[in-house]
């Protein structure tokens, strides 16, 4: 009631609790909606790019941003989504050498060439002169600690 007798009415709210069991109820089916989301989404990803980019003339797969040869060593490896996305490439680590740099993705007929560069070498290991490291390995073996 104000000083000249009017009476003010303000709006009405109207409040509702509920229980805690069924807000952490109702709060599961949205995490879980979310998840089931999230979930269907990387799966379409992960399908299109084995259907459509796994399949590729080279022998190894390089996945989705397709594959560059490191300038360092020379192999061909395949570009990382999480490399750094920069103005006409990417800066990527080699996954041979170790080494940072500004790559390109690079054609199939260069992808062959560094593939079949390093496919002698592959899994071989280097010659080893007259049976030298298994004499080091014997000379090792006995020691005397008189």
């Amino acid at each position: 009631m104000l000083s000249d007798g009017r009476v003010l009415v303000s709006n009405t709210r109207r409040f509702e609790f509920v229980a805690a069991e069924v807000g952490w109820q109702a709060a599961g089916q949205m995490g879980g909606t979310l998840i089931l989301g999230v979930g269907a989404v990387i799966a379409v990803v992960f399908a299109i790019q084995v259907l459509v980019f796994g399949r590729s003339g080279s022998r190894r797969g390089y996945g989705l941003l397709g594959g560059a040869v490191c300038p360092r060593c020379g192999r061909a490896f395949g570009i990382h989504l999480w490399s750094l996305n920069a103005i006409g490439g990417r800066f990527d680590r080699c996954d041979h050498c170790g080494g940072w740099s500004f790559v390109r993705r690079a054609t199939p007929e260069a992808l062959a060439a560094a593939e079949n560069a390093d496919a002698p070498t592959a899994g071989v290991a280097a010659p080893d002169p007259a049976g030298q490291r298994e004499r080091q390995l014997e000379e090792t073996r006995y020691v005397d600690e008189a």
